[in-house]
């Protein structure tokens, strides 16, 4: 069995700073679902793209990295983030949608915005909700998947944490722990993921905190 890494998207909203700090374990954690009478469409825009395989056996590679951090602007200067120097950039984005994500050579660390436009106010309850769903179906297949309830946050972004297992195609197991917070304000959602191997956390928990601190949107910039 090949191992696979994730990659993913999320959304918070705004306009403003999100600021939170990374939470090294899910703790008090079960796998959420949502009976909220939420219309079909709307988030139907918000996913995480399926996770991707890699061949490196669990015990062949190296630990994840971070190094230095540079800062990043969006090129219509929607928003800013610190991200790794050395981590690869993708862009997913597409009219009216921007989604950007970074991920290590090995795909063992992902860091993920996505801001796009949404109108119907939706309250703290419906997007935790809606958080959750996307990364239970994304992560579904994966061992040992826990998602956190959703937590409000004193910017009124709504925090949901999550960790899972992944089988190397050795045998060997890796758990691995994710952020995601997700806010709306003024017609946007922005949201965001951060993802780290389990083990690692205390050795990357400075320049963790310091990339989710560093999120920044800019008022009155439209989504290209």
């Amino acid at each position: 069995m090949q191992n696979r890494y994730p990659h993913f998207s999320w959304s918070v909203t705004g306009v403003g700073i999100l600021f939170a700090l990374f939470v090294p374990t899910v703790a008090n954690t079960a796998v959420v679902t949502s009976n909220l009478p939420i219309s079909p469409t709307a988030i139907a825009r918000l996913d995480l793209t399926p996770p991707s395989q890699s061949n490196s056996p669990t015990n062949s590679r190296p630990l994840l990295k971070i190094g230095g951090l540079k800062n990043y602007r969006h090129p219509s200067n929607l928003f800013s983030i610190d991200v790794p120097q050395k981590w690869q950039f993708e862009n997913l984005s597409k009219p009216k949608h921007v989604r950007v994500q970074w991920q290590d050579v090995n795909k063992e660390g992902l860091v993920c915005v996505e801001i796009f436009n949404f109108y119907r106010q939706l309250n703290e309850e419906e997007l935790g909700a809606e958080l959750s769903k996307v990364i239970g179906r994304v992560y579904k297949s994966y061992p040992q998947l826990n998602i956190s309830l959703p937590v409000t946050q004193p910017n009124g972004a709504v925090r949901v944490t999550w960790s899972y297992r992944d089988k190397s195609s050795n045998g060997s197991i890796v758990t691995y722990t994710g952020n995601s917070f997700m806010r709306q304000v003024s017609g946007r959602i922005s949201a965001t993921y951060y993802v780290v191997p389990s083990p690692q956390y205390t050795q990357l928990k400075a320049p963790l905190n310091q990339i989710i601190r560093s999120y920044q949107i800019t008022e009155g910039v439209e989504i290209p």
